[in-house]
C-alpha cells in the first residue's frame, strides 16, 4: 500500500506520513472511548459520542506530551556533519583568472564583438541549457544524499543518471559553440574550456567520467542482482553502500554548480571593465 502512494502520489513525504498516522490512530481511539463511555449506563447516544472524543483527545495531548518530555529529557545524541555537508564543504580550487585585454587597445568593433559573447554566456548560465544543467546537477545530488527515489525502479534510476548526464553535455555544447565564435578573447576561452584548470581530472566540471562510471554501475547491479520491480517495496538502492563513489559523484556535481556561478561573477566583472 505505501509502495502504491508513493508510485501515484509522489508528493507524499514524511509529514504527510505523520499527519496520516496520527488521523488513524484519532479514528481508531474514537470508537474505541465511545465503547467504554457506552458501559456507563446514565449516558445517552450523543453525550457517549461527545465523551468518546472528549477521552480520544485527552488521551492524544497525554501521549504527545509524555512522548516531547521523553526527548526534551532524552535528547538524541549530536552527530557530526554527514557526508553530503563534508563533501560540500571542502575546499574548492580557485580557478585563476587570465587578465582581460587593456581596453585603449581594443578597437569599437572587437569591444563590442565581446560585449556580445559575454552577454550570450551569461544568457546561457542564466536561462538557457547552464542554467536547466545545475538545477539537474543539484537535484541529482541531492537524490544521491536522501537515497530515497520515486521511480520505483533500477531502471529509473539509471534514466535520471543519463538524463542529467545528458543536461550536462548539452549546458557544455551551447557554451562552446557561443565561445568558438568569438576566437580573439583567449580569456574567455579560457574560462569555458577550463584550460587552467588543477590536473586532478576528476574535478574538472567538463569531465562526465563519473557520472557515466555511476551509470555503468547501476546498469551491472540491475543484470542478476537486483530484480528491475525490487525498489518497488525497498526505496533504498544497493549501489548507495559504496559511499566512495557516491560522495565523490556528490562532490562533483556541487562543484560544477559552483563552477558555473563562478563563471558567471568572472563574466560580469568582463562586462563590467568593458562599460
Amino acid at each position: 500500500m505505501r509502495a502504491w502512494l508513493r508510485k501515484h502520489f509522489p508528493r507524499v513525504d514524511r509529514e504527510v506520513e505523520r499527519i496520516v498516522y496520527w488521523a488513524a490512530f484519532v479514528v481508531l481511539l474514537w470508537p474505541a472511548m465511545t465503547w467504554v463511555a457506552s458501559l456507563i449506563p446514565a449516558l445517552g447516544l450523543g453525550e457517549m459520542i461527545f465523551a468518546g472524543l472528549g477521552a480520544t483527545c485527552l488521551l492524544s495531548l497525554t501521549i504527545s506530551a509524555t512522548l516531547a518530555a521523553w526527548r526534551y529529557f532524552s535528547p538524541i545524541a549530536p552527530i557530526g556533519r554527514t557526508t553530503f555537508e563534508r563533501a560540500s564543504s571542502v575546499v574548492q580550487p580557485q580557478i585563476p583568472l587570465i587578465a582581460a585585454q587593456p581596453r585603449s587597445a581594443m578597437s569599437e568593433y572587437d569591444r563590442e564583438r565581446r560585449k556580445q559573447e559575454i552577454d550570450d554566456l551569461v544568457q546561457s548560465i542564466v536561462a538557457g541549457n547552464t542554467l536547466q544543467s545545475v538545477n539537474r546537477a543539484r537535484r541529482f545530488a541531492w537524490l544521491l544524499h536522501s537515497a530515497i527515489h520515486t521511480g520505483g525502479s533500477m531502471a529509473t534510476l539509471g534514466n535520471e543518471i543519463i538524463e542529467t548526464l545528458n543536461s550536462l553535455v548539452e549546458a557544455d555544447n551551447e557554451r562552446l559553440t557561443i565561445e568558438r565564435q568569438y576566437p580573439e578573447n583567449p580569456d574567455i576561452s579560457a574560462l569555458i574550456e577550463c584550460k587552467d584548470w588543477p590536473e586532478d581530472r576528476r574535478t574538472n566540471p567538463r569531465d562526465m567520467a563519473l557520472l557515466r562510471g555511476l551509470h555503468s554501475y547501476v546498469q551491472q547491479h540491475r543484470i542478476g542482482n537486483v530484480p528491475d520491480d525490487a525498489l518497488n517495496n525497498v526505496p533504498t538502492w544497493t549501489f548507495f553502500r559504496d559511499t566512495v563513489r557516491v560522495t565523490e559523484t556528490k562532490a562533483w556535481l556541487q562543484q560544477y554548480a559552483e563552477w558555473c556561478d563562478h563563471v558567471q561573477a568572472a563574466l560580469a566583472e568582463k562586462r563590467r571593465e568593458l562599460g
